[in-house]
């Protein structure tokens, strides 16, 4: 709904979250010295998969680099996303293919996906609480959503010794939330009144960023990142 989100659950990749200035710069033996353009969450979140393969209960989608892409990320790559239904669950598998095995490759990938909440007619948002796998006690980062950077020095208390969150739109009045210290491997979103509830696995990520914006929208996404935007302290 436009209202709330205009765009979709995208893929970030060669990057997840923002660079400073949008600048990825090389050092590559071919060239002493090159900044490319790439903007937050990276350059293939709005571009066109080709669909490779569809089965009884999986599909799977293919991306390339076009020219504009090399022209700011100088590797050749192949993107794959496989999507496996099983019973109620669907499985996300990413699959990063380096087509130049004579240069190391470097790049984060992440999803973005969004969850209805409330998932049943006559709740609302508040009534919902993300349950972890684990008792977390951890920090987030401050962040800055003009350019999408963090602080990953400066951080404030978030999570202390508990094992759920109770959601409330005023979670996200300055930003997304990133959680780059949790323990769970899992999280559910779940209706205390209800129980009705689903559960996203990131085995394989160590960040999980959680968004939703504050004009009430019907949703919250729910994001296992590989990586992090740049931090204030890194240098270039």
């Amino acid at each position: 709904d436009p209202e709330y989100w205009n765009g979709q659950a995208p893929i970030l990749f060669p990057i997840c979250g923002s660079l400073r200035n949008d600048r990825a710069i090389y050092r590559p033996q071919e060239r002493p010295f090159f900044t490319g353009l790439i903007r937050r969450h990276g350059f293939v979140r709005k571009e066109e998969f080709t669909l490779e393969e569809v089965n009884e209960n999986s599909v799977t989608f293919s991306i390339k680099p076009n020219a504009e892409m090399l022209d700011n990320y100088l590797y050749q790559f192949e993107l794959r996303v496989v999507y496996t239904l099983n019973g109620k669950s669907i499985r996300t598998e990413f699959q990063v293919m380096n087509l130049e095995t004579e240069k190391t490759m470097p790049y984060f990938i992440g999803a973005h996906p969004a969850f209805n909440c409330p998932l049943v007619e006559g709740e609302k948002y508040e009534d919902y609480s993300l349950e972890f796998s684990e008792v977390e006690s951890c920090s987030i980062p401050k962040s800055f959503p003009e350019t999408g950077l963090l602080d990953l020095q400066d951080r404030t208390p978030f999570l202390e010794n508990q094992k759920s969150l109770d959601l409330d739109y005023s979670l996200f009045s300055h930003d997304a939330i990133t959680l780059d210290r949790l323990k769970s491997r899992s999280v559910t979103l779940r209706s205390r009144k209800s129980g009705k509830g689903l559960r996203v696995d990131f085995d394989d990520f160590p960040n999980l960023i959680l968004w939703s914006t504050t004009n009430k929208s019907p949703f919250i996404a729910l994001e296992p990142w590989s990586g992090l935007s740049t931090s204030l302290e890194e240098g270039n």
